[in-house]
């Protein structure tokens, strides 16, 4: 007997997020690891992890019972005499060893169209950052980021959608010698804002930078 539509397909996010899971579990880590964490939490000495001026995420987790804040100004020229700037950071905390939380808003949105000159407050993003996999000499780490948008920004000025989005990346990080290479593959669920539902909008981004010396503190 054929099973309704509705029951018979799923979207390919829901896949996705489900491997992932998988994956964690699949990969768990060694008993050892509770001992690192545990120091790790404990520990006066506070090493930052710097994630910034990038348009990538590494695996690398804020250390457990610390918080960072990191802003950073973005422009785009979408075409014309349109453009976009944002006052865009927030605050990560390490909860474990290999997990941090994250928020970030956009501080400040300024916009500049046909329709106007606008400013104002941008949209949340809440989300959780896991490292299930560290690095070796011949493998990168790997870990996923998921986002979730908390909508804030003005729809009537044109400053975001008004609507709930959601985003699951997953994350490859490798060192070579004093270079440092991201890897993320990005799923995005845009919420519609003329019918109910999302939209796929999956991309891929790689970068690589130049190691910087952590900072750390007694």
């Amino acid at each position: 007997m054929l099973l309704p539509n509705r029951i018979r397909r799923r979207p390919p996010a829901f896949l996705l997020l489900l491997c992932s899971v998988l994956t964690i579990f699949s990969w768990a880590e060694d008993p050892s690891a509770a001992g690192t964490s545990e120091a790790s939490c404990l520990s006066s000495n506070i090493v930052s992890v710097p994630s910034r001026p990038t348009v990538t995420n590494a695996t690398d987790t804020t250390q457990c019972g610390v918080v960072e804040v990191q802003y950073g100004l973005e422009r785009q020229w979408p075409g014309g005499r349109s453009n976009r700037d944002d006052l865009f950071g927030g605050l990560r905390l390490g909860l474990m060893h290999n997990l941090d939380f994250h928020w970030a808003s956009g501080a400040f949105v300024h916009v500049l169209d046909a329709n106007g000159d606008r400013l104002g407050y941008g949209d949340n993003w809440l989300g959780l950052r896991y490292k299930f996999l560290k690095q070796t000499k011949l493998r990168s780490s790997l870990g996923i980021f998921y986002e979730a948008k908390v909508p804030s920004a003005s729809v009537v000025d044109g400053l975001g959608t008004g609507r709930v989005d959601h985003s699951l990346s997953f994350l490859a990080s490798k060192d070579r010698g004093e270079v440092h290479f991201d890897f993320n593959v990005i799923e995005l669920l845009a919420g519609r804002t003329n019918s109910p539902g999302f939209d796929k909008t999956p991309a891929s981004r790689c970068l690589r930078r130049g190691l910087l010396p952590a900072a750390s503190a007694e």
